[in-house]
């Protein structure tokens, strides 16, 4: 009978307490929810997950999580455009309660501990106004999407008249 070998033992951190590659915290994720959108939120725990060295898994949030919170959000538009009294109250519910509410709950339950085992070994964690930018670029690309749209129905029109 043999001895097991025993993997050798390294002092180099693991991805997650390693100092060069800081991650948002679940406020900075809150304050882009909040500011952006669920989207943005999304998107910065994506980013976590590149940080952690897991980029599989931040393309698999992206392209899985990120179009449903665009129908969600298209949704609680929808409803706002065409409401009156409570359906504008659930709209916005939605939009800046529930849609926000549920991915900070979604980010602490798949990279809380990441991120509490990082501020309890004295790590610091990405600031809150890159948090900040990330959500309020998500903000220029809504505003600006409704225009893009309009422009190619435009164009599309100009080209059928033809």
């Amino acid at each position: 009978m043999s001895a097991q070998r025993l993997p050798p033992r390294s002092d180099t951190p693991g991805p997650s307490l390693d100092p060069n590659r800081p991650l948002f915290d679940l406020l900075a994720i809150a304050v882009a929810c909040l500011l952006g959108s669920a989207i943005a939120g999304v998107w910065l725990i994506s980013m976590n997950y590149v940080a952690l060295r897991r980029r599989g898994a931040a393309w698999a949030l992206r392209l899985a999580v990120v179009p449903v919170l665009a129908y969600a959000a298209i949704h609680a538009f929808g409803y706002a455009v065409n409401a009156h009294g409570a359906a504008l109250a659930i709209a916005a519910l939605i939009y800046f309660a529930i849609l926000p509410a549920a991915v900070y709950l979604v980010g602490d339950w798949m990279q809380g501990a990441a991120i509490r085992a990082r501020a309890a070994a004295g790590l610091p964690a990405r600031p809150l106004w890159q948090a900040v930018m990330v959500a309020l670029a998500f903000v220029v690309l809504a505003a600006a999407l409704p225009l893009i749209l309009m422009l190619m129905f435009v164009v599309v029109g100009l080209v059928e008249a033809m």
